[in-house]
């Protein structure tokens, strides 16, 4: 009865024993999840901001392509109103410069009427002898026989010295200046008078006085 049992004793230092490797398992094995969930951390972050950077490079190129679209459109939109504006102000221009031109010619064929007015009053024979050469001229252009002669009294009177009273029929009219020969019935006359003459050679006193004033026929040397 007096026999001690020591085994109970050695049961619990084995116990302890392997309580204390399990908690340093446990331990070791906690660090290592924790650094690996610190490395897969890590990772997500790096991975997180090269997504966010590559996003904000797309979005910066993205717009700088959308920039550099609108300025080459606005250029462009400049280009084709600075080649409107110039054109308009070539054709600006060249209005301005036709109205000037137009200007000068008209003003020279009003004073060539002039001149022919002044020629009437101061150098009579040479008017005279005029009439006679407007007068053959509408006779050729009319049938064979009697005509019919109108004119102002003076120019009449200058006529028939000239061509001799039986050479038409003169019949007073108040006319400027000239005259209108045509046949007894009416029908056929032709106006030989300042204006009507100048009116049909119009184009043709244009050309001879836009040569001399432009040396040629410039393209000003028309009717605007």
């Amino acid at each position: 009865m007096s026999r001690q049992i020591a085994q109970p004793a050695q049961a619990t230092d084995v116990g302890a024993g392997v309580r204390a490797d399990t908690g340093d398992r446990v331990a070791a094995l906690s660090d290592r999840v924790r650094r690996l969930a610190e490395t897969a951390g890590h990772e997500s972050l790096r991975a997180s901001t090269e997504y966010a950077r590559q996003l904000v490079a797309d979005a910066d190129a993205r717009v700088e392509s959308t920039l550099r679209q609108a300025l080459e459109e606005e250029r462009a939109h400049l280009s084709r109103h600075a080649q409107r504006e110039l054109q308009n102000a070539r054709l600006d221009g060249q209005a301005r410069l036709t109205a000037a031109q137009w200007s000068q010619l008209t003003a020279v064929l009003d004073e060539a009427a002039q001149a022919m007015t002044r020629t009437r009053e101061r150098e009579p024979e040479r008017y005279a002898a005029a009439l006679v050469r407007w007068f053959e001229q509408a006779r050729a252009q009319l049938p064979a026989g009697p005509v019919v002669v109108r004119a102002n009294a003076a120019d009449l009177e200058r006529l028939r010295g000239a061509l001799g009273t039986d050479a038409a029929e003169w019949v007073e009219e108040d006319l400027p200046d000239g005259l209108v020969v045509g046949t007894p019935d009416g029908n056929i006359v032709c106006d030989q008078t300042l204006a009507r003459r100048r009116s049909r050679r119009a184009t043709e006193l244009q050309l001879a006085a836009a040569d001399i004033l432009f040396g040629g026929d410039p393209e000003g040397a028309q009717t605007p």
